[in-house]
């Protein structure tokens, strides 16, 4: 599962981590949130900073992948 805010540093390592998995057929998600500071790079802190954004998707995605 790739996970990035939008407002992090920069998204296309998501997107092309993403389509390679899509490529192969892996089972994955890619999942771009929200934004979630004020300033330009905040949302690099996504897995601290907002973990009630993201934890019931990773949850879902465990459940049905393990």
């Amino acid at each position: 599962m790739l996970i990035q805010a939008g407002d992090d540093f920069h998204l296309t390592p998501t997107y092309v981590l993403g389509a390679e998995l899509a490529r192969l057929g892996k089972p994955h998600e890619t999942r771009i949130y929200q934004t979630i500071g004020e300033q330009p790079g905040d949302g690099h802190g996504v897995f601290n900073k907002a973990v009630w954004l993201w934890r019931p998707d990773v949850e879902r995605f465990l459940k049905q992948w393990l």
